[in-house]
């Protein structure tokens, strides 16, 4: 098992990603604690077991999990925003199918008008 984890990078590969992290010069304890390291054993015990390994590292710095942050907000607006219109066209289109422009049309001037 030693030898099989020496191939992923052993001890320099480690020291090497926790300097990334900045976390080196921490004690021990809360090193082996860090969500750093935790997702570097993770990530090796899934390549030592020849596993697909998916999880996104975590963030190193705020600005790394401000961007993050705003990646997925702002995917998820332009999702939001795609299936919003789609629908629209949608509804739109059955109004038309249905003949229901003059209907809806007499509505909203009834509305308008009281």
């Amino acid at each position: 098992m030693a030898s099989i984890s020496f191939e992923y990078g052993g001890n320099k590969a480690f020291f090497e990603f926790i300097k990334e992290y900045n976390i080196q010069g921490l004690p021990i304890d809360q090193k082996y604690k860090h969500k750093a390291t935790t997702y570097y054993l993770k990530r090796h015990q899934s390549q030592l077991d020849g596993v697909e390994f998916k999880e996104t590292p975590p963030a190193k710095d705020w600005g790394e999990k401000f961007d993050r942050a705003k990646k997925g907000i702002f995917g998820f607006a332009s999702k939001s925003e795609k299936v919003i219109e789609e629908n629209l066209g949608k509804v739109g289109q059955k109004i038309v199918d249905n003949s229901l422009t003059d209907k809806i049309g007499g509505f909203l001037k009834k509305k308008t008008t009281t």
